[in-house]
This record gives C-alpha cells, sequence and structure tokens, in this order.
C-alpha cells in the first residue's frame, strides 16, 4: 500500500470511529495511547538489560579456569578472581565454552582433550578448587582443537594440526572416552584450522591462521560431512586485514569480527562483504593503543554489545563499548582487567556464563 492511500484509510477509520464512539470512549483510547508511548519511551531509554553473567577466562599459561563477576569486569583494575578452578586435568587449557544446560567443557592442548565440569562443580568451586572432570573426551583424533557448540547442544571441533572438523553429538557427550565423531569434515580448503562461529543461520566458519583466511562451510553441508568446499572464503587484502587470524565473532548485526594475533589488531567484515569470497577491506580496524592489543587470540560480545578481547602477549582482558568500535581507530578500552598474583597467564578464548559468587 502507497503512503498516499494509507494515510487516506486512516482518515477514512478516524472518520468512522468518531462518528460510532463516545468522547468517554475516546477519553480512554487516548490514555491507552499515552500509556503505549510512555511505555516505549521507558523501553528506548532503558536500552539492553545488563549483562550479569560471569567472564570465565582459560589460562593456557597458568594451567587455571578463573571467573570475573560482572561487578569485578565493570571497571578496569587488577581483581582476584571470584572463583578459581585449579583441576589437575588442566594442562593447557586454551578454550572454553557452554553448553545448553550451563555445564563448561575446556578444550586441553597438552592432553589432547576436552573435559567437562558440570554446573553443580561450578557452583562447588569455592571449596573444591580442584575438581575432576565430570566428562573427558580423549577421541584419538585430537592433535590441536578447539571447540564451540551449535544451537543444538552439539560440540564441533577445529584441529589445527590435522585440518579437519569434527561433530560430537549431544547425546555422545553424555558418556566421553574415546569417541569416534558423529561427522568428520575434511576440505582442502582448511589450513590451520582454528576458532569456531557459528552465524544466525546456521552455517559455520572457521578461522585459518595457516593461510590467513576465513571461511564458511554451509549448514546444509555440515550433517552429512565428508569432504567439502568452503562456500565462502576471505582473504587478506595485502594490508594486514586478516593476519594469523584466531579468535573469530558476529556481532547482533551479523558483522563478523577477527581477532588478529599478527599484528595485534581487530577487524570488522560487515555482513554484506560475508556473501561471497574475496579479499573485502574491513569496515572497521582496531589498532593497539598502548597494550590495549597484544596478540589477542579470544574475542567475544557481552548482552550490551561491548566487544571483549584475551591478550595473549600481555596477560590482559579488554572491554571496547560500541561507540569505540564504530569506526576504525586506536581507542583506549573503557575496561582493562590484569593480572594479579598470577590471575591471568596467557588468556585465551574466553566465555560468558553462570555467575557464581
Amino acid at each position: 500500500m502507497s503512503a498516499r492511500c494509507a494515510k487516506a484509510s486512516v482518515v477514512r477509520h478516524l472518520d468512522f470511529s468518531v462518528r460510532r464512539f463516545s468522547a468517554r470512549a475516546l477519553l480512554l483510547l487516548a490514555g491507552v495511547g499515552a500509556l503505549m508511548l510512555a511505555q516505549a519511551a521507558s523501553a528506548v531509554a532503558a536500552g539492553p538489560k545488563p549483562d550479569k553473567r560471569g567472564l570465565w577466562v582459560p589460562n593456557a599459561g597458568g594451567n587455571t579456569i578463573v571467573e570475573f563477576t560482572s561487578t569485578q569486569r565493570a571497571a578496569s583494575g587488577s581483581p582476584v578472581p571470584t572463583l578459581t578452578n585449579t583441576s589437575s586435568a588442566l594442562g593447557f587449557p586454551t578454550a572454553l565454552v557452554f553448553d545448553p544446560s550451563g555445564n563448561m567443557w575446556v578444550v586441553d592442548e597438552a592432553t589432547p582433550a576436552i573435559d567437562e565440569f558440570s554446573s553443580k562443580q561450578l557452583k562447588q568451586l569455592g571449596t573444591v578448587g580442584d575438581p575432576t572432570p565430570a566428562v573427558t573426551i580423549t577421541s584419538s583424533v585430537f592433535s590441536n582443537p578447539l571447540a564451540d557448540f551449535d544451537r543444538n547442544g552439539n560440540l564441533w571441533v577445529s584441529d589445527d594440526a590435522a585440518n579437519k572438523i569434527y561433530e560430537f553429538s549431544h547425546k555422545q557427550l553424555k558418556a566421553g572416552g574415546d569417541l569416534t565423531p558423529a561427522v568428520t569434515i575434511t576440505s582442502a580448503d582448511l589450513n590451520g584450522a582454528r576458532n569456531l562461529a557459528f552465524d544466525g543461520k546456521g552455517n559455520l566458519w572457521i578461522s585459518n591462521d595457516g593461510s590467513d583466511q576465513i571461511e564458511e562451510f554451509a549448514k546444509k553441508g555440515l550433517a552429512k560431512g565428508g569432504a567439502l568446499t568452503a562456500a565462502v572464503i576471505l582473504s587478506d587484502d595485502g594490508s594486514g586485514s586478516i593476519s594469523v587470524c584466531k579468535g573469530i565473532a558476529f556481532d547482533r548485526k551479523h558483522n563478523l569480527w577477527v581477532a588478529n594475533l599478527g599484528n595485534s589488531t581487530v577487524v570488522e567484515f560487515p555482513a554484506s562483504a560475508l556473501k561471497a569470497t574475496g579479499s573485502p577491506t574491513p569496515a572497521v580496524t582496531i589498532g593497539a593503543s598502548g597494550g590495549s592489543l597484544n596478540a589477542p587470540v579470544g574475542l567475544g560480545f557481552d548482552k550490551k554489545g561491548n566487544l571483549w578481547a584475551s591478550n595473549f602477549g600481555n596477560d590482559t582482558v579488554v572491554e571496547f563499548s560500541p561507540a569505540q568500535i564504530a569506526a576504525s581507530g586506536t581507542p583506549t578500552p573503557v575496561v582493562t582487567i590484569s593480572a594479579t598474583a598470577g590471575s591471568l597467564v596467557g588468556p585465551e578464548q574466553f566465555s560468558f556464563g553462570p555467575s557464581i559468587k
């Protein structure tokens, strides 16, 4: 319907309403309208809900997992972690992800293995700081894994050394042990397969630090596995736009953000650039200011749209506000969490999860 027709329709509707409704009814409608406008204005003013989740960080160099509460990550400093997991099973933890039930799964490259710490064990960390994993996957196919969950609770694992991608179904995860993957994906396009992320349509994206490329494997091919060809390949545009790429994450507008270990930058590729293979120029490039970015490897967004990055090079985790990452530059992080007494030693791919005090 055109704007002109729509306007005419509204006028006819109002004319009809005036004849039908009494003055009292019109006043009631006006009051309801005013209430709706007030509620809408209140919702806009409120903005995104506060993110009360804890920030859980794996320390590859310290063999621990630490939690910083929402209060601790609200301001810069060197807070003592609220909780620390010192499980003897941790040899070189490089990533952690939470399943839909709030259980934590930790990728350990030293074993290599993927360990589950149940939500119950996490709540007991204040008294039992060295828990035995509830489940351990020590699949013989692992060489140098990283992992992420899809929306159905299946665990997907990339392997840097083997250049393969594996899926373990949520049913398999209950048992653990030396599991045979439910799905194995091979591809000539994989070269140094590292971090994984799923977009809003369920397509799997993966960073390749061996070829300086980000690749997409379409959802429709994931279930069968086998030898796949990447649907989209993003390459360096010659400026270092992709340089030893590690952590990847999607924002709420479906833009893809990449942490570049090679030149200590974080870049954004807009959703429009993710539709076809090429070497797009990033829409935003965040460079280092002092020690703001120093060999960033982990990347993620909180519920308010703030971008967080973990710096392997100087043992910090930093936060950039949405305004700071709207355009290229070298902003000073709004929050920098620094190490205290070994709290951060080689922090890698973190996750936001249950806040346990």
